[in-house]
């Protein structure tokens, strides 16, 4: 599924680019489809690999760490040599970042925990649910703009990373994952399901604001992903796949391409449902035609660093644009090749290594896991 995770990567980073026009599929559906994705391999690899054993799930818990920390902690760093260098080229006049404003002003076990989120990642989720008026504290849950008004601050941008905080959402799913995919019963995980999605669409509708930040009424697009899972192994997709002609599994691995970027390209306005299920339909098929493509599996890998370091990217080359007097059409071509680039050398120099510890450890987890009684 790495075409569909690149893509969806690279929406992400064009909608913070804040374009002109849009010709892909919203930087918002792109995180909720990620998060089927996320949940379909999480199923796979706690069912094949890891078991429901205290054992198993702790290699779980190790590998899903080395996953995600070490180039979130990179990507922190490098956020905030920026930010420094900035104040220096500028001699002190770069806006202050809303954490040391936060963090001067409010009590301190809420700084505390503030930078806590940021260091330590798990939580970074929660900040993007909370305005703060400095006159009358902290609001959570308020559907007010995310831009400064009236002098409230929305707290998200009080996450250096501020893209982590999906990261944050998705480390609470991997807790909900054991019992998501190991519910005895295959009605039990539908009518959980069922009851997740109409949670979602019942917030969705109440507070559309915070909604979208609020993992609980995310869960549901993580658990459709652990059902499509589910429908991949009782279909024996693999199998009836890799019967079919090679031209009919190059029209399945390039088919999130269509309702990704060429129909958004085309003008074609999709609602919110329609790109869910399309994506739904899509991912058991794709991951049947990709399973063991390294090509695809490595384009794949790169989404992470793309998206980490995309924000940062953007800050960069909008500064270089300017100082080197480049056109601004260089703007766009430069930001996805700088996102590329980047994401590539972090994953030879950071990911690459780490990945042999995490696979020492899923080898061990299935090795543990098969002796199990």
């Amino acid at each position: 599924m790495g075409l569909l995770r690149i893509t969806l990567a690279i929406a992400v980073v064009v909608a913070h680019m804040q374009l002109s026009r849009s010709f892909m599929i919203s930087g918002g559906q792109a995180v909720k489809i990620f998060f089927m994705i996320s949940g379909f391999y999480m199923a796979m690899i706690l069912q094949q690999k890891y078991g429901l054993n205290r054992a198993g799930l702790a290699d779980f818990a190790k590998n899903r760490f080395l996953r995600l920390y070490p180039l979130y902690l990179f990507t922190l760093v490098a956020t905030i040599l920026w930010h420094l260098t900035c104040e220096v080229a500028t001699h002190g006049g770069t806006p202050e970042p809303l954490l040391l404003h936060f963090s001067k002003a409010a009590p301190v076990l809420q700084s505390i925990w503030l930078w806590i989120a940021n260091l330590g990642l798990l939580g970074t989720d929660i900040p993007s649910l909370i305005h703060w008026d400095p006159m009358q504290g902290l609001r959570f849950f308020a559907d007010l703009p995310h831009e400064e008004s009236n002098g409230v601050f929305w707290m998200g941008y009080a996450v250096w990373v501020r893209q982590a905080w999906s990261i944050g959402a998705e480390i609470w799913f991997y807790l909900a994952a054991p019992f998501l995919a190991f519910l005895p019963k295959l009605w039990m995980k539908v009518l959980l399901w069922v009851a997740l999605c109409l949670f979602t669409l019942w917030l969705q509708s109440t507070h559309p604001g915070p909604a979208y930040y609020f993992w609980p009424a995310l869960l549901s697009y993580f658990a459709t992903g652990t059902l499509l899972f589910e429908f991949y192994q009782v279909a024996h997709l693999r199998k009836m796949v890799g019967e079919l002609p090679l031209i009919a599994k190059r029209c399945i691995h390039f088919s999130p391409l269509i309702w990704a970027i060429l129909l958004p390209l085309g003008g074609c306005q999709m609602q919110d449902w329609l790109q869910n299920f399309l994506a739904a339909i899509t991912i058991p098929f794709l991951f049947a035609v990709t399973f063991d493509n390294r090509v695809d599996r490595f384009v794949g890998e790169l989404s992470y660093g793309v998206y980490l370091n995309h924000l940062l990217v953007i800050s960069v080359v909008a500064v270089g644009i300017k100082n080197m007097g480049l056109p601004p059409q260089a703007y766009f071509p430069l930001v996805l090749l700088s996102c590329g680039v980047f994401s590539y050398l972090t994953s030879m120099l950071i990911e690459l290594p780490i990945d042999r510890i995490r696979a020492r450890i899923s080898l061990h987890a299935k090795r543990q896991s098969t002796s199990a009684p």
